[in-house]
């Protein structure tokens, strides 16, 4: 009986001692961190009451730090009010938050919204007297509108067209059946102003530059020819067409050279020109047929045995069509990213525990910055700046800086007093972080604005997209993600599960939680792997060898890139910003 009392007794001290050093603990972090936050408000106190000296000793420094002062109190205090509402009224700044986005995002796209994909507009620096000349004359000169050039190119990969005259030539006639057959192509010519006579009706149509017309563009005529034997480069040789009109060998034929005697010896392609006038809507109509069934030759060509020939295609439309693919291959890769970031701030705020891993945390903290991104989209889209391929890089900018932010506010919460309420906690964050996270949103926003001051049109919408909603995205992380860490705290004060919050996570086996111990082993948490290593690193930086060599080697890249800078050259050309591949390019 004595035995049995005294073991009761000792496993009644052991567990006042195991709550006592958890309590002990707790004491220790919470002291280190009040006297954290003791000597930030002393040292930020004595700084702003420190008088700047008459004698002129440090008159300088300290002036500029006691106006860095004055400055960062107002924004301090703004920073923190704003979350101060946000932690208070935390389900109604979501609510807010992703209703305004939608609603601005809807509203843009019925109104204002529309995508641009004229290369001309895209990378014409302005004022352009070529643009403002271009839009005289087809606006307000009076002269009729010049045509749609559309080109097709037959060639034999560098070869001699000429040596394989007979079969080039009949390709050309396939080419241009292809191209002219289409729904719309003879009632779109008869507008046309630069004009031949229909062969077959008789009618006026479209003005066709091709080796066809030595033989009246009937391929019967080509065809008896060579069954007479008759030599087709002597006939493509001649300086006139058979109806007398002058030859331009530089319209149906490339790369020309002649022997003494005026023979064509080679030519690189066969070259197709049609003239499409412009009547609205049918000639791209028109022309869009056209090139998809060019297109598909093109394939049929490629995959030909035996065939050494092919085909080159290319419209007015061609380069708006292919920057519009750009626009339209490149959407998937917005989810794409929104999945990549979720899932690596879901492995950066995941813990093995039911209750305090924060997965859903981390993917709000990504909803923050996407919910951002469609408020500042949506915006711009109302005010009429228009949507091209080069706007596209803005949220793949934007999560970046965003979730820079969220784990910035996020690691200052976690250093706070766990004793505290979360509104508490998330005063002294924005107290401590606040005008930090400030400061670098409009650093990046003065550079964008700076962008926006670019000559070249995809250069300043890019920007004025960026720039607005960096600084919208700013707003959502010290509203909407505040607000996102004041719930999931409730959650975790109601034990809910991380990821399925209907469920409870089951008590512990003492079936209590002990609420100490749980904010002890999450402080000691805090120092994980990459803590450890980069105060590893840093003591290592601080090696005067390695000091030595830092400054060797990164003066070595300094000049190497230096170097490599001198030696750039500028050049632009428009294949460099189409899709790859892209039969344009």
């Amino acid at each position: 009986m004595a035995n049995n009392e005294l073991k009761n007794q000792a496993s009644t001290m052991s567990t006042m001692d195991s709550s006592n050093k958890a309590d002990d603990d707790v004491e220790k972090m919470e002291t280190v961190y009040d006297r954290k936050l003791e000597l930030k408000s002393t040292n930020d106190d004595e700084v702003a009451a420190t008088p700047v000296s008459e004698n002129g000793d440090g008159f300088c420094s300290r002036a500029w730090t006691n106006a860095l002062v004055k400055v960062r109190k107002p924004v301090s205090k703004a920073v923190v009010f704003t979350s101060d509402i946000a932690a208070k009224n935390p389900k109604t700044t979501v609510i807010l938050g992703i209703g305004v986005a939608l609603v601005l995002l809807a509203i843009g796209i019925f109104t204002n919204f529309y995508v641009e994909v004229d290369g001309d507009i895209l990378w014409t620096p302005t004022p352009s007297a070529v643009l403002s000349h271009g839009e005289w004359l087809a606006d307000d000169s009076g002269f009729p509108s010049p045509p749609r050039w559309f080109m097709v190119t037959v060639h034999a990969d560098g070869q001699n067209v000429i040596s394989l005259a007979d079969e080039g030539i009949g390709r050309v006639f396939k080419a241009l059946d292809v191209a002219v057959n289409v729904d719309g192509y003879s009632e779109v010519c008869k507008a046309a102003t630069i004009t031949m006579q229909d062969n077959e009706t008789g009618e006026t149509t479209c003005r066709i530059h091709s080796v066809t017309r030595f033989w009246n563009y009937t391929q019967e005529s080509f065809g008896t020819q060579l069954a007479n034997g008759d030599d087709v480069i002597e006939a493509v040789s001649a300086l006139e067409y058979p109806d007398g009109t002058p030859v331009d060998e530089m319209q149906i034929m490339g790369n020309v050279e002649r022997d003494a005697d005026g023979k064509i010896v080679s030519a690189q392609t066969f070259i197709i020109n049609i003239a499409i006038p412009e009547v609205e809507d049918k000639a791209l109509d028109v022309e869009e047929k056209m090139l998809d069934n060019l297109l598909d030759l093109q394939d049929q060509w490629d995959v030909e045995a035996g065939n050494e020939f092919r085909l080159e295609v290319f419209g007015k439309r061609s380069f708006d069509d292919e920057f519009n693919r750009a626009i339209i291959a490149d959407i998937p890769l917005v989810p794409l990213i929104f999945i990549v970031m979720s899932l690596f701030t879901c492995f950066v705020f995941f813990k093995r525990d039911w209750v305090y891993s924060r997965c859903m945390l981390g993917f709000g903290a990504v909803c923050s910055v996407l919910f951002s991104i469609v408020f500042g989209y949506g915006l711009l889209f109302i005010i009429g700046v228009p949507f091209t391929s080069m706007t596209q890089v803005v949220p793949f900018v934007m999560f970046g800086i965003g979730l820079d932010d969220a784990f910035i506010i996020w690691g200052a919460y976690k250093r706070t007093d766990h004793s505290k309420t979360p509104e508490e906690r998330i005063h002294i964050t924005m107290e401590e972080v606040g005008v930090s996270i400030f400061v670098t949103t409009l650093t990046s926003v003065v550079a964008f604005s700076l962008g926006s001051t670019s000559s070249i049109p995809a250069v300043y919408w890019l920007c004025a997209y960026t720039a607005p909603t960096i600084a919208l995205d700013f707003v959502y992380q010290i509203t909407f993600f505040v607000a996102l860490i004041v719930l999931d705290e409730r959650r975790v004060a109601e034990r809910k599960r991380d990821c399925c919050t209907c469920f409870a996570a089951p008590a512990g086996q003492d079936g209590a939680t002990a609420e100490d111990e749980v904010e002890v082993e999450e402080l000691k948490s805090e120092e994980n792997g990459l803590d450890r290593f980069m105060v590893w690193f840093s003591d290592f930086l601080m090696i005067p060898a390695v000091k030595v060599l830092v400054l060797v080697v990164f003066f070595g890249m300094f000049g190497g890139l230096a170097y490599s800078a001198s030696l750039l050259e500028q050049r632009f050309e428009f294949t460099d910003v189409l899709p790859s591949p892209s039969y344009v390019g």
